[in-house]
């Protein structure tokens, strides 16, 4: 099964109607299009998408979307063309890896170390329309006792 690695704010700032809007409501919106639109396949395909910073408004740095098989990361404390890099060298399959992304440098660090590639055009067809996400949707709200309990497991993964 492919497993693609996006690079999030790269391709966001490339989709038409997502170029003018807050960057968190393009996150949004490219998480939806991975929900709805599919462009990864079906849902046994993996898709992870990384974003540049800490992710101001997601409770962890690392976001599992249920039943889709996506995940959001932000990269913290370096670039998401550093973290992706990282991702692909360390995989025991690098070439079941295929990133997103039209950053020239980082597809060639990565072609090197045996991920396939695709131009976000390739990934994101270019005729197809994304809407803007709405403004007042439903946010997933866990309780606070859910949020410290799980904040205190991935501490105790994350060794933290």
């Amino acid at each position: 099964m492919p497993h693609y690695i996006i690079d999030g704010y790269n391709v966001v700032k490339q989709i038409p109607e997502y170029m003018d809007i807050k960057l968190k409501d393009g996150r949004e919106g490219l998480i939806n299009i991975l929900k709805y639109q599919r462009p990864q396949g079906n849902t046994r395909n993996k898709a992870t998408i990384v974003f540049d910073g800490k992710g101001d408004d997601f409770l962890f740095s690392i976001t599992k979307i249920t039943g889709d098989n996506i995940d959001v990361m932000f990269s913290q404390n370096e670039s998401a063309d550093d973290h992706i890099q990282r991702m692909v060298k360390r995989s025991s399959k690098p070439g079941d890896i295929v990133v997103v992304t039209d950053d020239r440098d980082l597809r060639s660090s990565c072609k090197i170390h045996g991920a396939q590639l695709l131009y976000v055009k390739e990934f994101i067809k270019p005729k197809q329309k994304y809407s803007v996400p709405a403004k007042n949707q439903p946010k997933q709200q866990i309780s606070q006792k859910d949020e410290l309990a799980l904040d205190r497991e991935l501490r105790k993964l994350w060794k933290i």
